[in-house]
């Protein structure tokens, strides 16, 4: 029995990538596929049916539901959680490799499999997460995280409203101490893939 037996989904993008190991992740548990990839490239042009049809061919995905419908779909039971992953894909090929190290990091990321994500995409959809919901997720290689999610960390008032000039010497000022720095993935993690 697989862990989505009797279940539809939706699989955005299902054509290649991550898109297409999702779907065929959750056909192999048991899942009716619906496969939605308009087949276009990396800036968004053209259109190419075919990407999609070779993945229906062989099952049926599910829709990205951001986390305003986990909270306004709550009393329905409709669960939304997002995976940010961390993979090798077309689109991160597009990425400039014009230095040493440029072209090391992307040798790394060549080294993440885009079906490493695809278990806990499986799991999310299945009746085992009933209670996660809302919540932010990544994959990278052998590593599941989850994610920190956007909370007020200091806050400025001023009685009388702002204006541009009072925010410049006010409200910047007072919350420039908890500003995050510009990082990229590799600055944030202090170890390789796993």
């Amino acid at each position: 029995m697989g862990m989505l037996d009797g279940k539809s989904v939706i699989v955005t993008g299902a054509g290649r990538g991550i898109g297409r190991d999702f779907a065929l992740a959750m056909a192999a548990e048991g899942a009716s596929v619906v496969v939605n990839d308009p087949g276009v490239s990396e800036t968004g042009t053209g259109h190419d049916a075919g990407l999609a049809q070779q993945v229906v061919d062989q099952m049926l995905g599910i829709v990205g539901l951001s986390k305003s419908i986990a909270l306004d779909m709550a009393r329905f039971n409709v669960r939304s959680n997002c995976i940010s992953p961390f993979a090798w894909s077309r689109l991160i090929g597009t990425i400039p490799s014009d230095t040493p190290e440029q072209q090391a990091r992307l040798a790394k990321m060549k080294a993440m499999e885009t079906n490493k994500i695809a278990p806990l995409a499986v799991f999310l959809a299945s009746d085992q997460a009933k209670d996660v919901s809302g919540q932010i997720f990544a994959v990278r290689a052998n590593e599941i995280f989850l994610m920190s999610q956007s909370r007020p960390i200091r806050s400025v008032h001023r009685a009388q409203g702002w204006t541009p000039q009072t925010v410049a010497s006010h409200a910047i000022p007072a919350m420039k101490a908890g500003f995050y720095p510009l990082h990229r993935s590799a600055d944030v993690f202090s170890w390789d893939p796993i």
